[in-house]
């Protein structure tokens, strides 16, 4: 009774996520930890770290039979709509930006397993949803920085796309590796 309801809870915390995304979200998770069966057990984030993201950002722990197996990130990243890039980027002016919906996900050792476009809903840059362009995140760990045309090189025709994701990703390895030290 007590796994069925932190299984229930588990897939409560992710509602916000559109029918499709948790699909697509299931089906990752179990093709890279080979399980059929499993939870996403969401962070509860210090209010000095929640100031940081939005909303519907989530950190997860993925559990199998009670045994962590490894952590994933949910979150959106707005970029810009055409002609638009000088405005700030809020999410008051969601309505003037475009955005992508990604995760990632991390071994319980925190090195980085794949990274993955959820749904791009931007008019130009889906050239970031390239595997191959996506697999070049997952050779590092977490406390490895990426930087732009180094690490990660920038695409053409994606410029703005490829260095919100980039930045981002820095972002959510940093305060992964903080809520895991911190355990929570």
């Amino acid at each position: 009774m007590k796994i069925l309801f932190i299984s229930i809870l588990s897939i409560l915390s992710i509602i916000h996520i559109d029918d499709s995304n948790n699909k697509k979200i299931n089906k990752i998770i179990e093709k890279e930890y080979k399980v059929k069966n499993f939870s996403l057990m969401k962070f509860n984030l210090p209010k000095s770290i929640a100031q940081h993201y939005r909303e519907k950002d989530y950190f997860f722990k993925i559990n199998t039979s009670n045994l962590l197996i490894g952590y994933a990130y949910t979150g959106r990243v707005y970029s810009c709509r055409t002609n638009n890039c000088n405005l700030p980027k809020s999410e008051d002016t969601k309505d003037e930006s475009e955005y992508f919906d990604y995760l990632i996900l991390y071994s319980k050792n925190l090195s980085i397993k794949k990274i993955s476009i959820l749904n791009y809903r931007a008019t130009y840059g889906n050239e970031i949803c390239s595997k191959m362009w996506l697999k070049r995140f997952s050779k590092g760990n977490i406390n490895k920085e990426f930087k732009a045309n180094r690490d990660i090189d920038i695409i053409s025709g994606a410029t703005i796309s490829s260095k919100a994701i980039i930045n981002d990703f820095n972002k959510v390895n940093k305060t992964l590796d903080k809520l895991v030290k911190l355990k929570l």
